[in-house]
């Protein structure tokens, strides 16, 4: 069996006071990371923004011009002949042709 080479109570001190030294340094890398990750979000959010630039603004004037009367359009088309139907629509709309699939995946 082999011996330690600290006396009894102070290899237990020497332990704790190691594990104090990493907890520390693990929260202070904690932290850090935490400001760096706000510094960065907030350096990406401030891009994103474009700077809002004053405009002059300018008076409008507006003037109204006197009414002109039109009449209302004939029924009859200028031509005088009656007016000519629209084509009719189609029986049935077309059925789009099958074509088999170009690729099939399992088959031999």
């Amino acid at each position: 069996m082999q011996t330690s080479p600290y006396p009894p109570g102070d290899a237990a001190r020497a332990r704790d006071a190691a594990d104090s030294r990493l907890r520390r340094l693990t929260i202070g890398v904690f932290a850090g990371a935490s400001a760096l990750a706000v510094v960065l979000a907030g350096v990406a959010s401030a891009t994103t923004h474009h700077a809002r630039r004053a405009v002059a603004r300018t008076a409008v004037t507006v003037t109204t011009l006197p009414a002109v009367n039109v009449s209302a359009p004939s029924a009859t088309p200028p031509g005088g002949a009656a007016a000519t139907a629209a084509p009719a629509a189609p029986d049935q709309a077309p059925t789009p042709a099958y074509s088999p699939p170009v690729v099939t995946s399992g088959g031999s």
